[in-house]
């Protein structure tokens, strides 16, 4: 079966609802560590984060080892296509390993009061 490394920074990651509800406790997920992706920056487009092309910024996040079901269950999640374009980047685990991933990018305006992101990993505002 087809596994897919997806980079989450925002309610998918541990400790938020959207981890509890999609990835923890399942065998079909597999955590591979904390990662840094280059050219993004991160903003508060709501009470989720959204990123958008950047060059010379970076993200922090976690990268999951998910089956392809999961990641059309995150594609619906994150309105793929809409809100969000899903996009295959390469990611450093902190171990220094370069691995290809998938992440979401955000695909709508940055409104001038999103403020953006300058501590990681993301918190709620």
């Amino acid at each position: 079966m087809q596994k897919y490394n997806v980079f989450v920074y925002g309610t998918l990651m541990k400790g938020f609802s959207n981890y509890k509800h999609y990835l923890e406790g399942r065998s079909n997920v597999k955590f591979l560590g904390m990662a840094k992706v280059e050219g993004y920056s991160m903003y508060h487009v709501s009470y989720f984060p959204g990123i958008v092309p950047d060059k010379g910024e970076s993200i922090l996040g976690e990268v999951y080892q998910v089956d392809e079901k999961l990641l059309r269950q995150l594609d619906i999640l994150e309105a793929e296509g809409h809100m969000y374009i899903r996009q295959k980047e390469s990611a450093y685990l902190d171990t220094g390993e370069k691995i290809d991933v998938y992440l979401y990018v955000w695909n709508l305006p940055v409104k001038e009061n999103c403020k953006k992101v300058e501590m990681m990993p993301w918190r709620p505002l």
